[in-house]
């Protein structure tokens, strides 16, 4: 059964039960019952969830160790364009397979200090002030503290 059809059950049963000694007995064996395959069901999903962080974190290796192939291989590239404009510069190749050519490009190389005007800078909201100044009973314009009840599985 599932989570909330157990609490379905549980409410309806304390909801609507006469007070005769037969009911009690029935509703107090129920309630037991199903608080047992509550319990039950709660800490399966726990499993569950345990189960699919395993299964995250092993994604996030394998996305790391994807990533650094993938650097590697971005570096070799450069590394062989490197060495053709050092050893082959205007050289034209047209083949099936591949095919060589060459175009002017500009770029701006920036070796220090940059004047503020040129300049770009991202703004964002510094949440940790924020929630420190809340706290402290100051109003922050657009901004209020929220509370969650997280779960937290080990």
């Amino acid at each position: 059964m599932q989570l909330y059809k157990i609490n379905a059950e549980i409410n309806m049963l304390c909801n609507n039960f006469q007070d005769s000694e037969e009911e009690l007995d029935y509703l107090f064996r129920r309630l037991e019952e199903l608080q047992i395959e509550k319990e039950t069901k709660v800490l399966n999903i726990c499993k569950l969830i345990k189960n699919i962080n395993v299964d995250v974190e092993a994604l996030k290796a394998e996305e790391k160790a994807l990533n650094e192939r993938r650097k590697v291989a971005e570096n070799q590239i450069n590394n062989l364009k490197r060495y053709l404009c050092n050893n082959a510069e205007n050289v034209k190749i047209k083949d099936a397979q591949a095919s060589l050519s060459w175009r002017k490009s500009e770029s701006v190389y920036v070796g220090g200090e940059v004047p503020e005007a040129y300049q770009r800078v991202k703004i964002e909201p510094d949440k940790t002030k924020i929630k420190s100044a809340l706290k402290n009973g100051e109003a922050v314009d657009n901004c209020s503290l929220v509370a969650s009840n997280n779960p937290v599985i080990k």
